[in-house]
């Protein structure tokens, strides 16, 4: 009888050291302030020349581009999106979401609400910029 006690937990020992641990999912959660925010992997949203157009990314991690001479109102509400303004473009650019970035070109006009934080907006000393940053830690160049 003791050698089947004795072969059973041996046989028990076994099957408990041989099992993996259990994984959960990865962490998740957006940069640590002050990172760079993410960029954008979303579905892309264009503006053609010349036109005007009204561009929404409710899901957030989407990108902009508004072609040159266009007139773009983009709303970001999910966060982490991209903007391209192209020369002589004007872009307005409203980020609730957190976390956006745009680059403007020469003589472009970018006007940003920016109410989530961490909006990063690039290209302003050739272009017209204002950003309002209601959520902080925003930085335009």
């Amino acid at each position: 009888m003791s050698k089947w006690l004795a072969l059973g937990f041996v046989a028990f020992a076994a099957c408990v050291v041989g099992t993996p641990p259990v994984r959960g999912p990865a962490p998740r959660g957006g940069p640590a302030p002050g990172a760079a925010p993410v960029v954008a992997a979303g579905p892309g949203q264009v503006c053609a020349a010349g036109t005007t157009c009204s561009l929404d990314c409710p899901q957030g991690r989407c990108a902009f581009e508004c072609d040159p001479g266009s007139t773009c109102d983009l709303e970001c509400s999910g966060g982490a999106c991209q903007a391209a303004c192209a020369p002589g473009a004007t872009c307005n650019y409203e980020c609730s979401g957190g976390g956006c970035v745009a680059s403007i070109g020469q003589g472009a006009t970018m006007n940003t609400e920016c109410s989530g934080g961490g909006c990063r907006i690039a290209g302003c000393g050739a272009a017209t910029c204002s950003m309002e940053c209601s959520g902080g830690n925003c930085a335009s160049e």
